[in-house]
Order: structure tokens, then C-alpha cells, then sequence
């Protein structure tokens, strides 16, 4: 599965807590969430599967804006080292007033 490969090639990267879809109300800040958008197989016209292609989106959180943008720095590099090329990566600026949490929202794609 993509998510788990992500999640490992990460978790070797980077020194900040990893959870997928959602961090726990205790999560230590900043950390990192993972989750798989789309993961789609693309058919050659005899029906055999040519590749895989996925979108993936990344949520760094911390309690300062400087903060989330170094962590959003740290995932871009990292994720330029995968295995599968990220293209296609968006980053959007967040915060949220319930958690008092900043975010940023990185989507991407690869093939697989």
C-alpha cells in the first residue's frame, strides 16, 4: 500500500510524530498527518493494469506559523527522496480556531 510506503520513507526522514487521517487530541506539536485522497489503476486497452497513480495529502500542524512552515519545508524535501516522484505539489496556508493550530495542507501526486 502507497500510505505505508510513504509513511515509512517519512518516518525515516523526519523527527516529528506521523499519524494517519488524524492526530490524536494529545499529539505532541508539531507532528504530521497522512491521508490518501485517490489511488486509482490506470488500464492498458488489453485490461492489464500499466501503473498505479495516487493523491496524497500531507497536514503539518504546530502551534506557531513559523513552526508549521519549517515542518512544511522538512515533509517538500523529504518527500523529493521517495521512491515515487511527487508532482503536482500544492501547499495551502491554514489555521484552526478549535485547536489553536496552524497548518499546512500539502497535496501531491505520484505513480506508482
Amino acid at each position: 500500500m502507497i500510505e505505508e510506503e510513504l509513511y515509512s520513507h517519512l518516518s525515516s526522514e523526519i523527527d516529528y510524530k506521523i499519524y494517519p487521517m488524524v492526530a490524536p487530541a494529545d499529539a505532541i506539536m508539531p507532528c504530521l498527518v497522512y491521508t490518501s485522497l485517490l489511488n486509482q489503476d490506470v488500464q492498458a486497452l488489453q485490461g492489464d493494469i500499466c501503473y498505479s497513480k495516487a493523491k496524497l495529502q500531507l497536514d503539518c500542524y504546530a502551534k506557531s506559523y513559523s513552526q508549521v512552515k519549517a515542518l512544511a519545508s522538512i515533509v517538500k524535501d523529504a518527500l523529493y527522496k521517495f521512491k515515487y516522484y511527487p508532482h503536482s505539489i500544492t501547499i495551502i496556508d491554514d489555521y484552526e480556531h478549535d485547536t489553536k493550530l496552524y497548518r499546512q495542507k500539502i497535496d501531491f501526486k505520484i505513480n506508482t
